[in-house]
């Protein structure tokens, strides 16, 4: 509201309708950047929790819960937004290394390495869960398919991460 009142001033000003301004230059606040808050171990094992979905077929349960503790576990090791984790794919997975690709802001690419619990988690996910969910929608090549798919086979968005752990 500030920005937009002292604005208005000066183009008061400039239409002669004023001869100065009334808003005084250090009229906004110097407010210092927050710093982020870190998870303590009660709000990781709430969220480990709410992986566990409690109703459906017992094999849909099950699938869902190990699709979610590796996002989980990908997003907290890893760093990346969830809209990067949105768009990696299975050929972006590194098994060998250990490490996914990521595509951030402008396409660029990096590689980010995965700790053994992510890791696990996530290969626990591809060759189980992931394994049992068919994906729909158009035919992509191999390899080109997201890497997270709901329960229906379509690619998580950011909506669905929100909703699993917002």
């Amino acid at each position: 509201y500030i920005r937009s009142v002292r604005a208005f001033c000066q183009w008061l000003v400039q239409q002669r309708y004023l001869q100065r301004t009334p808003c005084p230059q250090q009229l906004l606040p110097i407010v210092e950047p927050s710093l982020p808050r870190l998870l303590d171990q009660q709000d990781w094992e709430r969220l480990l929790q709410a992986c566990e979905a409690s109703r459906g077929k017992p094999t849909l349960v099950e699938q869902a819960a190990t699709r979610n503790r590796a996002v989980l576990w990908v997003l907290f090791e890893t760093g990346m937004r969830p809209a990067e984790l949105c768009n990696v794919r299975l050929s972006d997975v590194d098994r060998e290394q250990g490490q996914l690709k990521v595509r951030g802001k402008g396409s660029k690419a990096r590689w980010i390495p995965l700790r053994q619990e992510g890791f696990g988690q996530l290969l626990e996910y591809l060759d189980h869960a992931r394994a049992k969910t068919t994906p729909s929608g158009t035919r992509r090549r191999s390899g080109e398919e997201p890497l997270f798919l709901t329960e229906s086979g379509r690619s998580l968005t950011e909506n669905t991460i929100s909703l699993l752990f917002g």
